[in-house]
């Protein structure tokens, strides 16, 4: 690591650098003597306690723009391609903390930013970050596909439920149109094999009609009340069994 550091008067003479507090100002001082090759440093807190500055000194920067902060204690110098020239590639010695230098952009005389907050082309160390992430996805995507087909399994079955409950939808409507033994908008015979296919449940029966678009008039309400009671007393025999029901769909 290079012995010697610059700071820049674009960094330090100016309205927002003085309006720090006095320790927050001599803290960035030593940060930056402190700092490794690329501005990386993982002992501010220590720092700090040794030039009379606080933990809230060290937020203060934070907050200000001048320290970017990462986990387990590590902070990067926000201006040091600003304040530093840049190192002589015998002199240089990268940073040990290169899994957070790939979340920056670094260019020469710029201010280091994270590259989720800009738009910037990728650098190098994010296009190989990426590559991997990209090696990874296809194995996310396949299982992708099992779920689809889990997922067409019972929209298959909801089709054919459809088409059976038109059919029946459209022989209830074609019932109703030619058949008139009774002041009833669905004939006997109908509203018979309906209560007995859904085990004599008027109000399924009634809901079934409805979603039809058959009219239910007081009459047919009075009808189906009859016939469900016959049903239920089993004083009739011209009721429909299920497995009648079921050869004729």
């Amino acid at each position: 690591m290079a012995q010697k550091r610059m700071i820049s008067q674009m960094i330090t003479e100016t309205d927002k650098f003085y309006m720090l507090p006095p320790q927050a100002q001599a803290l960035y001082l030593h940060l930056s003597v402190n700092a490794d090759d690329d501005g990386f440093i993982d002992k501010a807190i220590t720092i700090a306690r040794n030039c009379g500055a606080s933990i809230n000194d060290v937020d203060e920067l934070v907050n200000k723009g001048y320290l970017i902060k990462f986990d387990d204690g590590v902070f990067c110098l926000s201006h040091w391609r600003i304040n530093n020239n840049k190192i002589q590639p015998d002199r240089y010695r990268p940073t040990l903390y290169q899994n957070y230098y790939a979340q920056l952009t670094d260019e020469q005389g710029k201010i280091y930013e994270l590259a989720s907050n800009v738009n910037n082309p990728l650098t190098k160390r994010e296009q190989d970050v990426n590559s991997n992430v990209n090696k990874n996805s296809n194995n996310v995507n396949n299982p992708l596909t099992k779920c689809k087909q889990d997922v067409n399994i019972p929209l298959t079955q909801n089709r054919l439920d459809k088409t059976r409950e038109d059919k029946i939808n459209k022989n209830i409507l074609s019932n109703s149109e030619n058949q008139h033994s009774s002041n009833s908008d669905v004939p006997e015979d109908t509203i018979r094999t309906i209560l007995t296919r859904n085990g004599n449940d008027v109000n399924s029966f009634v809901r079934e009609l409805t979603e039809s678009r058959v009219d239910v008039s007081q009459d047919t309400m009075k009808l189906i009340g009859k016939i469900s009671k016959e049903l239920r007393s089993g004083s009739k025999n011209k009721v429909v069994s299920l497995d009648q029901i079921a050869s004729s769909d």
